[in-house]
This record gives C-alpha cells, structure tokens and sequence, in this order.
C-alpha cells in the first residue's frame, strides 16, 4: 500500500443529507433506467442463454463482495463518529487496517470464485464457446480485484461526501450504457457486453481512491494497521455483515437455485422480474444510505434528535416503496410490452415481478431499521430475521419452483414477509426504542391514501388490460398521490421531514 500525504485534510465543501439523497436518488434512477433499456436490446443482441450464463457467474462475484466481513460499514461508523468527537476512532488507522483486510479477503475471494467457475465451466460451455467463457471468469476476477480499494468509498462515505461516491456510481452507469449499445450494435458480442459491464463495476472504486488521495481524507500505510483496531472494526462489522451477508444471499439466491434447477433462459427471465424489484429497492437503500453516517454521529450526542430523523427516514422509505412499487404495479402489462416486447414470456415475468413488488411494499417497513440499529450500537440485532427469511425462502422455492417456474421463485421470496415484518418492529423497539403510536402516526398512516389508491388502480389494470386505459390509469394513480401528499402534508411532518434533509452528512 502506497503512502498518502499526510499534509492538509480536506477542505472541500460536505454535502447535507438532503445532497447525499439527491445524488443517490439520481444514481438510482439512472442505473433502473439504463437496466430498463438495456435488458431488452441485451437479450435481443446475444440471447438469454448467453447472457444468462454471464449473470450467474456474476452472482457469484456480487456475493463473494461480503467476505470482507463489512468492513465498509465500519468505516462508515466509525469515520462519522469521529467527525463527531469521538476520539477512539482515528481515521489513518481506520482506513489503513481496512484496507490491509480488504486485500487478503480479495484474494481469498478470488480463489473462491475461480473454483466456483471451474465446477460451472460444463454447464456454462453448452451456452457460449470456450473463448467467451473464458472472458466472462477473467472478468469476474477483475471485477473481484476493487475489493482490495473499496474501502477508499466508504472513506468518501465516513467523511462526508457521499454525494460524490454516488456520482461515481452515476459515471459508472454511463460507462454501462455506452460501452453495452456498442457491443450489441456493432457486433452483437456477449464479450463485449462483458467487458461493458465489467468497466461499470471496476470505475466508481477506482475514482473513489484517486479522490480519497486528491483530497488527502486519510493517509494510507503499513505502519497505521492495528490488530487492535482491526479487532473492534469487526466487532461492529462483524454484526452488520452477518445481516448484510444473509441479505444479499436472500437477493442473490433466486438467480442461483434457478441457475441449479433450471437453465439459463431462465436465469435470464428472472432476471427481468427481478431487475424491476432490484431497481425500486436499489432506490429505497440509495434514499437511506446518506442516513447511516447521520445517525452514528446523532446517536453519539443527541439520542431526540436521532430518533426524530430515523421516523422521517421510516416514513420516506416507505412512501417511496408504497408509490414506486404501486406505479409499475399498474402499469406493468404496458412496461413489459414496451420494454421486453417478445423476447421472454412477459405473462410469466409480469406474474413474477408483481409478487416480488407486493412484497417491496411490506419490506420498506424494515430496510431503514437495518443501518438505524447498527447506528444505535446494536449491529446484528436483525440476523435472526434474516435467517428466518432466507430457510424459509429457500424451502419454498425448492417445492414451488419445480410447479410454477420462476413465479415459484418469486411467491416463495415474498411469502414469508407478512409475519417477519412485525417480529423486525418488535425488535427495532427494543435497538431503536421504537414508539408504535408515533411509527403508526409519522409512518403508516399518512401513506395509507396512497396505498388504497394504488390498490384500486392496480386491480382496475387487471381487469381492463388496454394500453390506453393502463397508461390513463397509471397517469391519474401518479398525480392522485402527489395530491394527497400535497393535502395532507401536514399530517406527515413536512417540516420535520425538510429538516432532517439539512443535517450534515
């Protein structure tokens, strides 16, 4: 590890939440985009079978991002609670000691990965030839290789500048967009639709390192790695990881039992149903994020304060969930016409995307509970819930997939939600001292109308399917909401709400 100057900490200007949100939500929303137009010229270009061998492997490296055991979130932690006064976190030995374990985990990572693509090589080689199969795994290695300079994110994160990791993220959606129209208008190559998507990946950590020395954050060496500092990292980490490890096995694992019991067209279908659910929870954690660095420097020195902007956050996510999630709900027959036309079976994917959106809904009740209890001091707390979720949601796809194919998959993922969401409430009064008449007030009721709106909308599109009728009723569903929340903004807080958007990231 190379030395950074020690000479002048930043002076740039920090972003407030209300920034870190906006960057985050541009992010999101460029990203759910750029999938929406991209998946169908993809499948087009190279076909599901192809692509859906590039996706499997893919899982594999997107999950073996968590054997570095969450020392991201710890910077996060205890970067912001540093800024707050804390004087047992120093921010050169923070991000020295993650940094030295995040290059052993990325090896370690990338042995894994290379033995997974070995043991997969037969059944990915009926798909694509030998050369493309090569390059996909090389690429997959590439990718794996940013753990070791990842933590230079969470170092933007930790410090206050989240708005400028997230435009990173935003360059490296672009990079997607134009290196994957190329590949599939020039030459209708997977390698090239690889190599697009592996850019994407491989830019916004690099970026983040070169502004992390530009700006001098921290300084970088051997000598600031501590065993000590590392063990109380993954103290907190270790509890955070564990619920964020089971949680990306709960969104990976329906692309891998697929990719075991099924074939890769069908990977590739589910793919699409599930991009449509990624993309609109993608956007709820893009929301939340900038609140994680809030709330660990709140809980630090001011316990009300943190408590008012963790129900302005409850409520945000899941007014964002309630209208997102209900918009595509209603519109769904006509998105998938337009977007996916006849390359998958839209029946099916449409039946498979509204239940994994139905469950979005209900889900949104917990996802800020996560980073907020974390925040409090109490990491883990969630983990049996997770596990819960993730065995059950196992079993049920393992009897309903066989039956049902990809909507198997899909109930078998939403079906647990409706008990596990209130056991997590029962728990975030306990980490986040959660007030349930104030939850019920703040949170709950206020999106009411929008959810009954949505409701009869969406049941009124499945009656009557005609494009014209769809896109009139997701039209009035979108302006009737607006209107309401425009009515009643009074009832949900505004001005707390705009206020927590002000604190500093």
């Amino acid at each position: 590890m190379a030395a950074l100057p020690r000479t002048g900490r930043a002076t740039a200007r920090r972003g407030n939440t209300a920034k870190g949100i906006s960057f985050s939500a541009l992010a999101g929303v460029v990203s759910l985009v750029a999938g929406i137009v991209l998946l169908p010229v993809v499948l087009s270009a190279v076909g599901p079978a192809a692509y859906g061998t590039w996706l499997f492997l893919l899982a594999v490296a997107s999950f073996l991002f968590f054997l570095d055991l969450g020392v991201g979130t710890a910077i996060v932690h205890f970067l912001s609670r540093s800024r707050s006064g804390d004087q047992d976190a120093d921010p050169d030995t923070v991000a020295s000691t993650a940094h030295a374990w995040a290059l052993a985990a990325c090896l370690v990572a990338i042995g894994i990965y290379i033995l997974v693509a070995i043991n997969y090589a037969a059944e990915g080689l009926q798909s694509v030839s030998s050369s493309d199969f090569v390059v996909m795994v090389v690429a997959g290695i590439a990718i794996l290789s940013t753990m070791a300079v990842r933590p230079m994110s969470s170092v933007l994160f930790g410090t206050g500048f989240l708005h400028v990791e997230r435009t990173y993220q935003v360059v490296g959606v672009l990079v997607r967009v134009v290196g994957t129209l190329a590949a599939c208008w020039i030459d209708g190559s997977i390698v090239g639709v690889v190599l697009a998507e592996t850019a994407a990946l491989m830019i916004p950590p690099i970026i983040a390192l070169w502004k992390v020395r530009r700006l001098h954050l921290v300084q970088i060496h051997w000598r600031h790695v501590s065993k000590r500092e590392l063990k109380r990292m993954m103290g907190y980490s270790l509890g955070a990881f564990s619920v964020s490890m089971v949680g990306a096995s709960i969104l990976q694992f329906g692309t891998l039992v697929i990719g075991v019991l099924g074939n890769a067209n069908q990977v590739a279908y589910f793919n699409a149903a599930f991009r449509i659910y990624a993309s609109v929870r993608q956007i709820i954690g893009w929301l939340t994020d900038p609140f994680r660095s809030v709330l660990s420097r709140l809980y630090v020195n001011d316990s009300r304060r943190a408590s008012v902007v963790l129900y302005d956050l409850l409520f945000v996510a899941f007014l964002v969930s309630t209208l997102g999630c209900l918009l595509l709900l209603v519109t769904l027959p006509v998105v998938l016409d337009v977007w996916l036309g006849g390359t998958v079976p839209t029946e099916e994917v449409s039946a498979a995307a509204s239940a994994l959106l139905a469950g979005l809904i209900l889900n949104a009740l917990h996802i800020p509970l996560i980073p907020a209890s974390d925040a409090a001091g109490s990491p883990g707390a969630f983990l049996p819930h997770q596990i819960f979720w993730l065995v059950s949601y196992a079993g049920l796809a393992f009897v309903l997939f066989p039956a049902l194919g990809i909507i198997g998959v899909a109930l078998a993922m939403t079906a647990p939600l409706p008990i596990l969401e209130f056991a997590y409430l029962l728990t975030a009064a306990r980490t986040v001292k959660l007030d349930f008449k104030v939850w019920f007030t703040r949170v709950t009721r206020p999106t009411l109308p929008i959810l009954l709106l949505g409701l009869a909308a969406a049941s009124s599109t499945n009656l009557f399917t005609e494009p014209a009728w769809v896109i009139f009723v997701g039209v009035l569903f979108a302006v009737a909401s607006l209107a309401v929340l425009f009515f009643t903004r009074v009832s949900w807080s505004y001005r707390s709400v705009l206020g927590s958007l002000k604190t500093e990231a």
